[in-house]
């Protein structure tokens, strides 16, 4: 497997959606608590991109026939050839094995609430068979990211990066709901159970933009338990004109540019916010 080959099947330009949410859940204890610097904090990067790495390699590997079948997905690496199935196993599996590793190097309770984040990463994909919750099995995965960020750097379990995950989660949520109405009548053809394929286009984005509206709840939640300056909470507006743009350009076309951008853009103001507002309380 070459590494463009790689690239297609983990999709690795994807961590930009969640590894600013996991930088900000690791330094939002800074403004909370003493946090002693240590190696700790270089095994938070590695353990969040083996998840990463893992969590796509199952997710290609297990929807291989479903995408193949798929006009918009059948040139992924594995129904077009590019990566065979073995080699999507092996990375999946070792990779996986290798962050439960490395959250065993953090402390006890990451390497107890890993299991949970395997778990999730590995039947992620088979839920969509069974369940349109699947969407909200995305968000705790992506909850516990920032979560087990403040815990690697805290050891103890914090109000703050609890509702900063919940505000990853609601983010996530929304828009892998949006991103499934370009499979709509995919999904409803083959009688999977992604949200648009079982409410219809109109209420799955009634439901998405609620549970933006909820993100935004979770992100003011984030500024009150935290304890943060009113700088932090500039970041409210921020994303709400983010959100809102994102919807007035659904009305053209849903595209995966679409779905990145708004992803990308949230992530990185929720993290140069809370970077700011720790420099704030610092200085």
């Amino acid at each position: 497997m070459n590494i463009v080959a790689f690239k297609d099947l983990t999709r690795i330009e994807q961590t930009l959606f969640g590894l600013p949410f996991l930088l900000a859940g690791a330094i939002l204890p800074l403004t909370q608590v003493e946090v002693s610097f240590s190696l700790r904090w270089l095994w938070i990067f590695p353990a969040f991109l083996l998840a990463r790495i893992s969590g796509m390699a199952f997710n290609q590997l297990i929807d291989r026939y479903i995408d193949a079948r798929n006009p918009r997905t059948e040139n992924r690496a594995i129904p077009s050839g590019r990566v065979t199935e073995n080699q999507a196993r092996i990375v999946a599996w070792s990779t996986l094995a290798l962050f439960l590793l490395v959250c065993f190097q953090i402390n006890k309770l990451c390497f107890l609430l890993a299991p949970v984040a395997a778990i999730l990463l590995f039947s992620y994909s088979y839920l969509k068979r069974v369940t349109s919750s699947c969407h909200f099995v995305l968000g705790i995965i992506h909850f516990l990211g920032p979560v087990m960020a403040s815990i690697a750097i805290s050891g103890t379990i914090l109000k703050a990066p609890l509702f900063l995950g919940l505000a990853a989660a609601c983010s996530i949520i929304g828009n892998d709901i949006i991103y499934a109405i370009q499979d709509f009548e995919f999904d409803h053809s083959q009688n999977l159970f992604s949200l648009p394929s079982r409410l219809g286009v109109d209420n799955s984005l009634f439901v998405a933009r609620l549970v933006h509206l909820l993100c935004l709840v979770m992100l003011i939640g984030v500024g009150v338990t935290g304890h943060l300056p009113v700088f932090y909470y500039l970041l409210i507006p921020v994303a709400a004109v983010t959100f809102y743009k994102f919807y007035k350009k659904l009305g053209q076309k849903i595209n995966e540019q679409l779905f990145f951008s708004c992803n990308v853009v949230i992530a990185f103001s929720v993290f140069g916010f809370i970077l700011g507002s720790v420099l704030w309380d610092v200085m």
